[in-house]
């Protein structure tokens, strides 16, 4: 299901092939910059695995994603927001297979969300994927419990937590497979090649790229509607969502309660890592706008001329705002799935492009 944009919005599409080639390069660079971490570490240089390079794509790849877009998006007086979620083994979902049987899996590996500000509700899209390394497809998933959950979808309950009965249903672009290459590029200064393969577990066999699914997202018409939340809130804490809702209240568990978990991944020198990141957007020396995308804290906003130490402190100060308001100034964070394991987290990112 596609939004239907307003104008100026609906002008994106026509877009798509600009758009496309920017994330083809974000997403060829994300691979590589995954390799060079993995080979940096000492004493061992190491390769990196499946989950390394989901993670590397929401560390470095979706601030380079939004820088990309922006000189595309800007002329046409835009604002979008890309969201990317780690999500690799975190929620973990408890379902029963097609015999009763209770199964446990983890939700997905990696959530791509573009919200659309000042577009009536529902003003988002977003699509989860679950990652492989290739060779991959969802036929040859066929009977484990990612399968069955991504082509089912059944009524699910977040795992360690008072949230039961979740029922999302199944939709076209909501989850789908995403094969990482086995053979992709390695070091820096070769052109760019293809290094996401997708498929929709609704619609098996037919294959795609990451490129075109975030060009998609960007133009409304991939991933499945969402209604986002803005502004001063408190995060979903108890209970199941009310019917109808739940997908809404799915990808707001995500960018809320999940936000602040932080993750390691030695493998490419990541440890304890809060994955958070707000990037602000400037104009002749100005701050456009400061946004905590916690999405329950209030927004900020700075139209004053700032010079650069003016703008670390903003940071600064707003993060130890969020972090400590939320938890009362104890860290570790936790929340109601308990206390963080290693190496099991979230990590968010939000950039407005203006």
């Amino acid at each position: 299901m596609a939004l239907s944009l307003p104008h100026p919005y609906s002008v994106i599409g026509s877009l798509h092939s600009a758009l496309a080639n920017e994330a083809k390069q974000v997403l060829h660079d994300a691979y590589v910059a995954a390799h060079a971490s993995a080979a940096a570490q000492t004493p061992i240089a190491l390769v990196p695995q499946e989950p390394d390079y989901v993670a590397e794509l929401i560390k470095t790849g979706v601030p380079a994603l939004a820088a990309a877009w922006k000189q595309h998006l800007a002329g046409h007086g835009l604002t979008i927001d890309i969201l990317g979620v780690f999500v690799h083994q975190s929620p973990m979902v408890d379902f029963p297979d097609a015999a009763g049987t209770p199964k446990r899996c983890e939700l997905g590996d990696l959530l791509l969300a573009v919200r659309f500000p000042s577009v009536p509700a529902p003003s988002g899209v977003a699509s989860l994927t679950q990652a492989k390394m290739s060779p991959g497809t969802v036929s040859t998933l066929a009977g484990t419990d990612q399968h069955h959950l991504y082509s089912i979808w059944p009524d699910f309950d977040l795992a360690r937590t008072s949230h039961a009965g979740i029922a999302i249903g199944p939709a076209a672009d909501q989850g789908l497979l995403g094969e990482i290459s086995s053979f992709g590029p390695t070091t820096a200064g070769l052109p760019a090649a293809d290094t996401w393969t997708t498929e929709d577990f609704q619609s098996p066999g037919t294959t795609g790229n990451l490129q075109d699914i975030l060009a998609d997202l960007a133009a409304g018409v991939a991933g499945r509607p969402f209604s986002p939340f803005y502004g001063p809130r408190t995060p979903p804490t108890v209970g199941s969502p009310s019917a109808g809702a739940e997908w809404d209240f799915l990808i707001d568990y995500l960018l809320s309660v999940t936000f602040a978990k932080a993750f390691t991944r030695t493998r490419i020198g990541v440890s304890g890592q809060t994955r958070g990141i707000v990037v602000n957007a400037f104009s002749d020396g100005q701050v456009l706008r400061w946004e905590d995308d916690r999405l329950w804290s209030a927004a900020l906003h700075q139209s004053t001329p700032v010079n650069a130490e003016h703008v670390l402190q903003l940071v600064r100060t707003a993060l130890e705002f969020s972090l400590l308001g939320r938890t009362g100034g104890q860290l570790p964070l936790k929340d109601d799935e308990g206390p963080f394991e290693q190496g099991k987290g979230f990590g968010v990112i939000l950039i407005t492009i203006r």
